[in-house]
């Protein structure tokens, strides 16, 4: 037979009610005032022409979740000057006549982001990621791309605690970081610019990795689209697939260059 006690729902679990409504000054502010707007009402579907009731005001509640938790962050700089053309025209054997495309000085180049990866070191103690990029740089009517990567290391070093923002001591603790992670996720944020003399491709930025684990969490959060009566309602979540949307692993994808 279960005690009774060990039924009771904790206190905190009582702020979950089946309507919250939403406080402009409390922890939901942010959102609740977006609920306040109509604008914004429009824009997310709360309020629809035609014969659709509208959603009530958006509750704020607690909220019982189980998600990916980041837990620790590693940050890579990214400071590459890539030269251009790559390799020297009899390198290469150019017919004759054939020249590279000339890129302009000072024109910023688009980044493409083509693959993403992360894996384990065999020591346990250390994550190497790997980050293929294309970079897209105008020339006349033309353009030029020139694959490239980025690869790093995140261990005890460059690795900090997301609460407290302090270093992982040594690499037993990061080796006892690793065997509670569950994955990561990459967060690139690069700029590719011609030098002044267009000879070279400067990549500035940096890669931020980000390592998580499956965690319960209770949290404030604003439920949006709060029940209407005599609707179903469903969320169903999904990813792009078409036209290969998604990033994919970089085993297949050669990297030319790798700073």
């Amino acid at each position: 037979m279960i005690e009774e006690y060990k039924l009771e729902v904790p206190e905190f679990a009582s702020l979950r009610q089946e309507n919250c409504p939403c406080n402009t000054d409390g922890p939901c502010s942010e959102c609740c005032n977006k609920g306040q707007n109509a604008t914004c009402n429009i824009a997310t579907g709360r309020t629809v022409p035609g014969n659709v009731p509208n959603h009530p005001g958006p509750n704020c509640c607690c909220h019982d979740i189980c998600v990916e938790e980041v837990t620790h962050i590693c940050t890579h700089v990214v400071n590459v000057d890539i030269p251009y053309p790559p390799v020297g025209r009899c390198r290469i054997n150019l017919p004759q006549g054939v020249t590279f495309p000339t890129l302009t000085p000072n024109e910023v180049c688009q980044v493409v982001i083509t693959c993403a990866e992360e894996e384990l070191d065999a020591s346990c103690q250390a994550i190497n990621v790997q980050v293929g990029i294309m970079i897209i740089c105008q020339s006349g009517q033309c353009a030029v791309a020139l694959p490239t990567c980025i690869r790093f290391t995140c261990d005890f070093s460059n690795t900090f605690d997301f609460a407290t923002c302090t270093g992982v001591p040594n690499a037993a603790a990061m080796r006892e970081i690793i065997s509670k992670t569950d994955g990561s996720c990459i967060k690139a944020v690069l700029r590719a610019q011609v030098n002044a003399t267009g000879d070279r491709i400067e990549l500035r930025g940096k890669i931020i990795d980000k390592l998580w684990r499956h965690e319960n969490l209770w949290v404030m959060a604003v439920q949006p689209y709060p029940e209407i009566e005599n609707f179903a309602q469903f969320t169903v979540k999904s990813e792009f697939t078409t036209f290969s949307h998604n990033f994919p692993l970089c085993n297949n994808i050669a990297c030319p260059t790798c700073p």
